[in-house]
């Protein structure tokens, strides 16, 4: 009897313990299976809905192919960094990695001009392109500038609408510059063939016209023949194609949320994000650089 019963009770113990092994295993394939689609949506990196309608949406979930990055392990190159009277220059008191122009480029009056490396070397490629074509001397009158020296020169103008006040300058940025033709003035120089090739061909070389004639409204600077901006060949040649200076450009990407641009043989994806929890998307399969905006976004050049 009690041998009946101890063999009965082990049956009945023995049931529940079979549906928890089964369970079990029920559990670990479907965790295989989801394994098996997380490795097969990183290898085959589809994008997201948000990316392919253009548009960046912070509640849209992660692809496989694009980790977050924290921002504060970004490089931000600040080549897109918007700067006017309505956005102030998000840093001071000066950028870091400033070097001398001269004697890469001629300067005026042997004066100390610094510029970021990416913008010197533009400006070097620059000069270099028109002495090949014959288009005219050049030199740097302005490059980098303090808040004290554009204190000084914000004071000392007696017409306001060619300069910005002190923290409002992109020259704060070391990207921004001011070019001149050797023997022609600072207000004619956008009327002469010197001044019209550097209009035509800076953005060659990832330079813009910052103030171009006709985009005061948007810039709310007079036109400064004189005054380019670095902002990268690839950008540079989209604002040139498209007419749109910084200001304009800006807006349409956050508008937008995604550009493809060609360049030389090459197509690259400009994408516009907001931060989501402190973190970017960024391909972990193609080259890539990241700026800020000045407007709470980030721009996502990759290739």
């Amino acid at each position: 009897m009690n041998q009946a019963m101890e063999d009965k009770t082990s049956t009945t113990m023995a049931k529940p313990t079979l549906k928890l092994f089964q369970a079990l295993v029920l559990l670990t394939a479907i965790g295989i299976s989801v394994c098996a689609s997380f490795e097969l949506g990183r290898v085959l990196g589809s994008p997201p809905p948000s990316f392919e309608s253009g548009k960046v949406s912070e509640s849209q979930s992660l692809p496989f192919a694009i980790p977050n990055t924290i921002l504060a392990d970004i490089d931000d190159t600040g080549y897109l960094t918007l700067v006017n009277k309505d956005y102030p220059v998000p840093w001071e008191p000066e950028p870091e990695s400033l070097v001398s122009a001269w004697p890469t480029v001629p300067v005026s009056n042997a004066q100390e001009i610094r510029l970021r490396q990416p913008a010197l070397d533009a400006v070097e490629a620059l000069f270099a392109a028109a002495r090949a074509a014959s288009a005219g001397s050049f030199y740097v009158s302005s490059g980098y500038r303090s808040y004290g020296a554009q204190s000084l020169i914000y004071h000392a103008a007696e017409d306001r609408s060619f300069v910005q006040p002190p923290g409002h300058s992109e020259h704060h940025l070391g990207l921004a510059v001011d070019i001149m033709a050797v023997g022609i003035g600072q207000q004619d120089l956008g009327d002469t063939p010197e001044g019209r090739w550097l209009a035509e061909n800076a953005h060659r070389f990832g330079l813009v016209l910052r103030y171009p004639k006709g985009k005061e409204r948007q810039t709310g600077i007079a036109h400064e023949p004189w005054h380019f901006r670095y902002v990268g060949a690839v950008h540079a040649a989209y604002m040139h194609r498209q007419g749109l200076v910084l200001e304009e450009y800006v807006e349409l990407l956050q508008r937008k949320g995604e550009l493809t641009i060609a360049l030389d043989g090459r197509t690259y994806r400009v994408q516009c994000q907001v931060p989501a929890n402190g973190m970017l998307h960024v391909p972990d399969d193609a080259k890539y650089e990241i700026s800020g905006d000045n407007a709470g976004r980030f721009v996502v050049t990759s290739w």
